[in-house]
């Protein structure tokens, strides 16, 4: 009997999701395999089903986040290291009588030409969204196994596929407006906290304003927190979907170029 192949919407979905573990180096279809090979697990693990939902739902989360991370203060890094080597350079190569007098400036101007430096790189360093060449061809090789080899069903999964980005970057829009919302009512809570403590407690403004200023420290803090997970969820969905785009557009030119050869041989023969 002949075996049914996937349809688009299977493959929407595995396409997906196959993604993901090859961008985390991790299993999909059948994660304990992958884990067997590393640890010692009873046989009773192996029902692949509960395993495979739990290593969904809390390890990738975990690995994508990290992957996020990684994408997300790469910039920094970058500056830091250029800035920091620039400066040791200076203390090398300028007598240490001047560089003491003019250590801070040299430090200040070089932290700014670092930043400079990496604000404006050239577009081929940075705009690929993490998308390497390697991850490109092996989802492209996916596609092709998965049977989606004309252009007809490569236009067909970038439909489906732009409905499934957009619910994720649905999901990061409204994280974004969840942090603006809670910033904007912890501003219209300490204000009203101040002024009904200054008529509470006459004469304590200096305790007062301690207080504010100490939980309003606390709340950056907590909000630079919301934003790298926001960022960080953000550029590792980048990876996932901007690599299949790449794919589809890869694969396309693929067939074109059979194409090509295909009509050059005919007209040759």
């Amino acid at each position: 009997m002949e075996k049914t192949k996937p349809e688009l919407f299977q493959i929407s979905q595995q396409i997906v999701e196959e993604t993901e573990a090859s961008m985390l180096r991790a299993p999909t279809r059948q994660p304990i395999q992958w884990l067997l090979k590393r640890v010692s697990f009873p046989v009773g693990f192996m029902r692949l089903g509960p395993i495979r939902w739990l290593w969904q739902h809390f390890i990738f989360p975990v690995g994508f986040m990290c992957v996020g991370t990684r994408e997300l203060l790469t910039p920094y890094f970058k500056w830091a290291f250029i800035a920091i080597f620039f400066i040791f350079l200076t203390t090398l190569a300028v007598p240490e009588v001047l560089a003491t007098s003019i250590k801070e400036y040299v430090a200040l101007f070089f932290i700014f030409a670092a930043l400079f430096l990496v604000l404006f790189e050239v577009p081929s360093t940075y705009a690929y969204y993490g998308v390497t060449e390697k991850g490109v061809h092996e989802i492209v090789n996916r596609l092709i196994g998965l049977g989606v080899d004309s252009e007809i069903k490569i236009n067909l999964l970038e439909e489906n596929l732009n409905r499934i980005s957009s619910r994720v970057y649905a999901r990061v829009d409204a994280f974004k407006w969840l942090v603006g919302a809670v910033w904007a009512l912890i501003i219209f809570l300490l204000n009203q906290f101040t002024n009904i403590s200054l008529k509470v407690m006459p004469g304590k403004g200096d305790l007062l304003l301690s207080e504010i200023l100490r939980n309003f420290a606390m709340y950056i803090v907590i909000t630079l927190f919301a934003i790298w997970i926001i960022l960080a969820y953000k550029k590792a969905a980048d990876i996932v979907f901007k690599g299949i785009e790449f794919a589809c557009a890869e694969l396309k030119f693929r067939i074109a170029s059979a194409e090509e050869q295909t009509i050059k041989r005919l007209g040759n023969s």
